[in-house]
């Protein structure tokens, strides 16, 4: 979350600038959605020895197992020549899903994005309690009739970050958020080769479906000492409303 944080501040120094990071969870761990109430999104007594922090990106509570492949699309369309991509919050949604949809297909899974969100999702304690994969919202991918793609977007002026969690290999519940009850490590974890190809294989999807021509970035030393001040900070206020253009 540290690194997505300042991935989401360093572009807004970047015009037209567009970031990608891919990663997975060394160990499960539950995020919730910038506007939820935590006391209703999360049964505290139930997390064990599972890590929670809130989200700077919208969307609803969900377990990260590590068998998940998450990426986080960074974007500042100010000046962004870029029409595939989207100016929007809805357009960049919508594009990002029909990505989304070709690296499926790679990975021989057919799937669509939903076009409209439930009138239930409007629902105030809905919108709080439900968990994440319980939940179907617009721009999210479905495969036979299951989400298989969570995402969640935050923007700030012309900033746009974007979430996403792709659950492979399945969704693993967590009887912190309700819903049914499944053990939490039931999941293979995603080992480093599988990470790898899969990665390489969501660049290739991304760069064809968005016109984009990606490159390695490699932080400077002073950027990681930016993204380690960062954790720390989040560490203290994990659970709090974080104001990513002060920090």
């Amino acid at each position: 979350m540290a690194a997505d944080e300042w991935l989401f501040s360093h572009v807004m120094e970047k015009p037209g600038r567009i970031a990608l990071r891919l990663y997975t969870w060394e160990r499960g761990a539950i995020t919730f959605g910038l506007n939820q109430k935590l006391e209703k999104a999360v049964n505290r007594n139930a997390l064990g020895n599972t890590p929670l922090i809130r989200r700077i990106t919208g969307g609803r509570a969900l377990y990260h197992d590590p068998s998940e492949l998450t990426y986080a699309i960074a974007a500042n369309v100010e000046g962004l020549m870029n029409k595939k991509f989207g100016l929007s919050v809805g357009n960049t949604a919508r594009s990002i899903a029909k990505a989304m949809k070709v690296f499926l297909k790679d990975q021989n899974i057919e799937s669509d994005y939903i076009r409209q969100s439930p009138k239930r999702n409007l629902n105030p304690d809905y919108f709080h309690s439900a968990p994440c994969f319980d939940s179907k919202s617009r721009y999210e991918l479905v495969s036979s009739g299951h989400k298989i793609v969570a995402s969640s977007q935050r923007r700030i002026g012309m900033v746009i970050l974007q979430h996403g969690a792709i659950k492979l290999g399945g969704v693993a519940q967590h009887p912190a958020l309700g819903g049914r009850s499944t053990k939490v490590d039931s999941l293979p974890t995603l080992s480093s080769e599988s990470f790898t190809s899969l990665a390489e294989s969501f660049i290739v999807s991304i760069g064809k479906s968005l016109d984009l021509s990606i490159v390695l970035f490699q932080p400077s030393l002073s950027q990681k000492q930016a993204i380690i001040y960062r954790a720390e900070y989040i560490r203290k206020n994990a659970l709090s409303r974080r104001d990513i253009v002060k920090q």
